[in-house]
């Protein structure tokens, strides 16, 4: 519950921090493109977010018992939210190499 209302909030918040950014004519990734004054807080929201994701995975896959698929969505949020946060470099201000 907590992660899906921090997420509302970063998609209410962040972009009214990012003067002249549009919702409707921008896509949600320029709120944290190397150089948008938005970056380091929604990077940290977003670590946030997705250890939120991750703990409630934990708990999904944990309490699953032997119930195959609720053990199987448990670790689909466990690697969700673990690629979210690991996936882009650009995410830690490493400019692509091309």
């Amino acid at each position: 519950m907590a992660s899906s209302l921090l997420y509302i909030g970063m998609n209410v918040f962040v972009p009214s921090l990012f003067e002249g950014y549009s919702m409707f004519s921008q896509t949600v990734s320029e709120l944290s493109a190397i150089d948008a004054p938005t970056r380091i807080l929604g990077v940290w929201l977003g670590t946030v977010y997705a250890a939120l994701v991750m703990a409630f995975g934990y708990g999904v896959w944990r309490h699953a018992g032997t119930n195959r698929p609720l053990r199987l969505a448990g670790i689909s949020l466990l690697l969700a939210a673990h690629l979210a946060c690991s996936g882009d470099p650009c995410i830690y201000g490493v400019p692509n190499s091309a």
